[in-house]
């Protein structure tokens, strides 16, 4: 799976000062990469074909 991070949200990121929700948003993001289906933020699939993979 590959990741688009958009320049408003990498912003966004950076200007958080909370590191206990940056720590969080984090490990959220590396765990829907990792495990699509099954991660920790109880994902679920998508109703429209809105893959970017080609």
């Amino acid at each position: 799976m590959k990741a688009i991070t958009s320049n408003q949200a990498k912003q966004q990121l950076d200007e958080l000062n909370d590191k206990k929700l940056l720590k969080r948003v984090n490990l959220l993001v590396r765990d829907i990469i990792r495990n699509s289906f099954d991660g920790i933020g109880k994902p679920e699939p998508m109703k429209a074909n809105l893959s970017m993979d080609n």
